[in-house]
């Protein structure tokens, strides 16, 4: 785990991460979450926020956003580049008093983590900040994605393990979204754009959707 925090201070992952996000997919994808949680309130803890593009979004389409990461300089990026409101601290031990947020969301922080003690202790800090009846939302790639399965990488996607953590922490899943056919890296090549435009219709299929992301509600 230190070795990961260490390398999320690294200038060189902040301007990889700036460069390589598609801003339009994943004002895309942010608007999906939204509108699977209509009754929700306003009040939203991004934890692991990196460089600030996702809790933008939050901000943007209405929602009172609190950005947190570990990294001084994602933190520092995400204030200075998009004006948030940044925090820095433990997805362990979350700086925030109990049922304080109507919407807990992480984008990958469980892909860094290998570690399945580690998963569940952070799991039950977003449980605890989250109001009851609120929405805890988990993303990361998806287990199932064919693309995954070709790419052989160190990450650990969530899987049906993760979701019976989850339901065991008192969590009811109540939807699972797969989304997207290429990483926002790739969008910037136009012989992949053009095939992706195609293969869009399927994105939604949990073999297809490289990105899987499961939307919780507190009992």
């Amino acid at each position: 785990m230190n070795e990961i925090k260490k390398g999320y201070e690294d200038s060189k992952n902040i301007k990889w991460w700036s460069e390589h996000y598609n801003e339009q997919k994943e004002r895309q994808f942010i608007k999906k979450i939204i509108e699977s949680i209509p009754d929700s309130g306003d009040k939203l803890l991004d934890i692991g926020c990196g460089i600030g593009m996702h809790s933008f979004i939050f901000k943007n389409l209405g929602k009172n956003v609190i950005a947190l990461d570990y990294s001084k300089k994602m933190c520092d990026y995400a204030k200075n580049h998009y004006g948030l409101d940044v925090i820095r601290g433990d997805a362990l031990k979350l700086p925030f008093t109990s049922e304080k947020f109507d919407i807990t969301f992480t984008c990958g922080l469980s892909t860094i983590v290998g570690d399945e003690d580690i998963r569940i202790k952070s799991v039950r800090e977003m449980r605890r900040i989250t109001k009851k009846g609120g929405y805890i939302i988990l993303s990361t790639p998806s287990d199932k994605s064919i693309y995954f399965k070709f790419k052989k990488d160190s990450l650990h996607h969530l899987d049906d393990r993760d979701e019976g953590i989850l339901q065991k922490e008192k969590l009811d899943v109540i939807s699972t979204i797969y989304w997207g056919i290429l990483p926002g890296f790739m969008w910037k090549n136009l012989i992949l754009r053009i095939m992706a435009k195609f293969l869009e219709l399927f994105s939604r299929s949990r073999y297809i959707g490289i990105r899987k992301v499961v939307i919780c509600r507190k009992k």
